[in-house]
């Protein structure tokens, strides 16, 4: 699999206290696009002063498609094509997607 990664972090910078959010964002694929794996989190840190507890939103895709055929350009019009896949959104109060509280499936193929 080939992978693609970005991480940042962002200030918003206020008269009296700075807030913080961490970005970072995951895509693995396999040649031809076949395989997917796209993940997303922002995570914002708490800020005591201001009562603004840590929150965090996760997002998770995969999907996988058919092979190609081994002939060039080849079709078979009597066989269907499927896709299967899943995703999820996570989001909550928490710091890590595995301690957010809310979890909503919003995409199944096929699961398998």
């Amino acid at each position: 699999m080939q992978k693609q990664f970005f991480r940042a972090v962002i200030k918003a910078i206020g008269e009296s206290i700075t807030r913080s959010y961490k970005v970072s964002v995951s895509y693995d694929f396999t040649p031809g696009y076949l395989q997917n794996r796209f993940k997303f989190m922002i995570n914002r840190a708490p800020v005591p002063s201001l009562d603004i507890s840590a929150y965090t939103v996760c997002v998770a895709y995969e999907s996988k498609f058919p092979d190609f055929s081994k002939e060039f350009m080849g079709v078979d019009f009597n066989s269907e094509m499927e896709v299967s896949g899943k995703g999820m959104v996570q989001y909550g109060t928490g710091s890590e997607c595995d301690q957010v509280i809310e979890l909503q499936e919003f995409f199944l193929l096929n699961e398998e």
